[in-house]
């Protein structure tokens, strides 16, 4: 359609009064078409030639577009040229166009990725096409693969020995970010291609169809349960960003991360010298004592382990919230000791919470062991009720 002629008509008509001798240079005509073509170039990590949900756009790739020209032929004088970069989500356009023959053509693509839809079939990101004029062509997509992956676990650490116990579960639902360099390398560039996913209902996740090279693989702290917080990861850096280096084939399946809960359980093992289950001034700390610790996580039970220090005193920090039971190990006991109450306590731990258990062992011979009396105390109760029905029985024989 017309956008400019002299008389400013834009009829593609113009009419000039010429004076002798003169010579008019300005009666130009301009138009401008009014089609478009487009549309996305995207990561096609499952490698099935659709863009399905999740699946990240390629940012800064160079798209070419040539049109042949009035002459419907390409490669000749009056072939003209436009360039543009795909957007933050992949996406060019082309827009004002007439219409003709055209070609799209992509460059400046990240290494390590190949063509899995090419909207010709050709595979060699170039497209050719026919444009009807006054109509849009939004179907030139191209899809690309790469050839790495990357996954695998997000758990708690309840115990803190870096292994995931049978029973130490996976956090789920944390949504995980993997960021590739793109075709310059560098990090937070505006080529990078990012691909994001959730952890499933174990705590692990996997992302395929990367290129090979290094990326950058994170998530947000804030997502994880109340009173979780990050530990540790693969490069011992930020918990909860880590950089790992890709390679082409199987998916790298080690770049895990560790989270923590943030309350503390602690407690005091005392010589309860008196037996009154309550810990006099004079009453020192027992050192040495093993204390058994147990979990009831969702999983299932994990048991964690102290001994008292020189004061009697032990302490568990950044522990998950939960229900715990706490338990003497008699084998620890010194000689002669035994406990004055029960030996199981049973606690429950807030997020960012702290509880204390104290416990007493005694060397009297009335002591209690799970809220039974000891061999030694029960023979002095029966020692006691034999003199005393001793006793009963010689006043009566006196009285008859």
């Amino acid at each position: 359609v017309p956008t400019y002629d002299l008389d400013g008509g834009n009829d593609s008509t113009t009419r000039v009064t010429l004076a002798a001798a003169t010579a008019l240079t300005t009666a130009d005509f301009g138009y401008i078409g009014s089609g478009s073509i487009g549309d996305t170039v995207w990561l096609d990590q499952d490698g099935n030639g659709s863009e399905d949900a999740g699946e990240p756009g390629l940012v800064g790739v160079t798209a070419t577009l040539v049109w042949a020209g009035l002459d419907g032929v390409l490669g000749t004088s009056d072939d003209v040229t436009s360039t543009t970069t795909t957007d933050s989500a992949g996406r060019y356009t082309f827009d004002r166009l007439p219409g003709g023959v055209f070609t799209v053509t992509l460059s400046n693509l990240q290494t390590g990725i190949s063509p899995t839809a090419d909207p010709d079939g050709e595979a060699d990101s170039t497209s050719q096409l026919t444009l009807v004029g006054g109509t849009s062509n939004l179907e030139q997509n191209f899809g690309y693969v790469g050839d790495a992956g990357v996954g695998d676990l997000l758990w708690l650490d309840v115990n803190h020995d870096g292994i995931q116990g049978a029973s130490e579960p996976g956090i789920p639902g944390i949504l995980i970010t993997v960021r590739s360099a793109g075709a310059d390398g560098v990090f937070d560039t505006a080529d990078d291609i990012v691909a994001r996913q959730p952890t499933d209902a174990t705590g692990k996740y996997l992302v395929e169809g990367l290129p090979a090279g290094d990326v950058r693989v994170s998530y947000d702290p804030a997502g994880l349960p109340l009173g979780y917080v990050p530990s540790s990861d693969l490069d011992g850096a930020i918990a909860f960003s880590t950089v790992a280096t890709l390679t082409a084939g199987p998916s790298r399946l080690d770049v895990d991360f560790v989270v923590v809960g943030s309350a503390t359980l602690n407690g005091t093992v005392f010589n309860d010298r008196d037996g009154n289950g309550v810990r006099n001034g004079d009453e020192p700390g027992l050192p040495g004592i093993g204390v058994v610790i147990v979990w009831r996580g969702p999983a299932g039970d994990v048991t964690v382990r102290a001994i008292t220090d020189a004061d009697g005193n032990w302490q568990l920090s950044t522990l998950p919230s939960g229900e715990y039971t706490v338990t003497l190990d008699p084998t620890t006991f010194p000689a002669g000791y035994r406990p004055i109450t029960t030996t199981t306590s049973t606690v429950n731990l807030p997020p960012f919470g702290v509880r204390s258990v104290v416990s007493g062992l005694t060397t009297l011979a009335l002591a209690f062991t799970g809220g039974t009396p000891g061999i030694i105390g029960l023979g002095l109760l029966l020692l006691l009720g034999g003199a005393v029905a001793l006793i009963v029985a010689r006043v009566r024989r006196r009285t008859v």
